[in-house]
């Protein structure tokens, strides 16, 4: 059972849990197919999938002015702020405001 390959079958469970552990990982292996892994390789299989869902959300964030500037066409006459913070030299995204003139 390869590292990439359990990835794979474990993409959607973590997913849906992504605070599943590797021992909910190992625990499902030895369930679902009968053998059972390490646990750096359920780290492993894991990191994987993971990254790929909070790669998605960090490219979401990246896109908070054109979301911003959306509602302002929109909405014009509202106010919107959107404050971000440089930790070590990386943009953080911090929170949002969003008034609507009535």
């Amino acid at each position: 059972m390869s590292t990439k390959w359990l990835s794979g079958r474990l993409e959607s469970s973590l997913s849906q849990n992504p605070k599943m552990r590797s021992n909910d990982v190992r625990n499902k292996v030895v369930k679902k197919w009968n053998t059972s892994i390490s646990k750096s390789k359920a780290q492993r299989a894991m990191a994987m999938p993971l990254k790929n869902v909070h790669g998605s959300y960090q490219e979401q964030y990246k896109q908070i002015y054109d979301y911003s500037h959306e509602l302002l066409g929109s909405n014009s006459g509202s106010t919107i702020k959107v404050k971000v913070e440089d930790i070590n030299g990386i943009k953080m995204f911090n929170r949002f405001f969003f008034l609507k003139d009535i």
